[in-house]
């Protein structure tokens, strides 16, 4: 599931502040069509991501918005899904989610 809030507060003339904050959860799921039979050990657990943005929008009244944000803000080590060799004789993997990433972005509006 998902769940996300957002919240602005008007500047006047230097623009407004935007804060969003989202939040994703999910249970264990299965890598393997064929689940947990012929391919033991193909479930990853559940995990939380938690991710947040602050925009400071229409800068000056120019019609340029800068952003700043977080995705995976507490570190939160999960997998997005794998590979089942089992049934092949070969190990299985799981794929790994993106860390922890901080950026920013200008957006012109015209």
């Amino acid at each position: 599931g998902s769940l996300f809030g957002e919240f602005t507060v008007p500047l006047g003339d230097p623009g407004n502040l935007t804060l969003r904050l989202d939040a994703y959860a999910q249970s264990k799921q299965f890598f393997s069509n064929v689940g947990d039979t012929l391919n033991p050990d193909t479930v990853l657990p559940s995990y939380k991501l938690v991710n947040a943005r602050l925009t400071w929008g229409d800068i000056l009244g120019l019609g340029v918005d800068a952003s700043i944000f977080a995705r995976n803000l507490f570190k939160e080590k999960y997998y997005v899904g794998g590979n089942a060799g089992q049934s092949g004789g070969l190990p299985n993997s799981a794929n790994a989610g993106f860390p922890r990433f901080i950026g920013g972005e200008v957006r012109v509006n015209f």
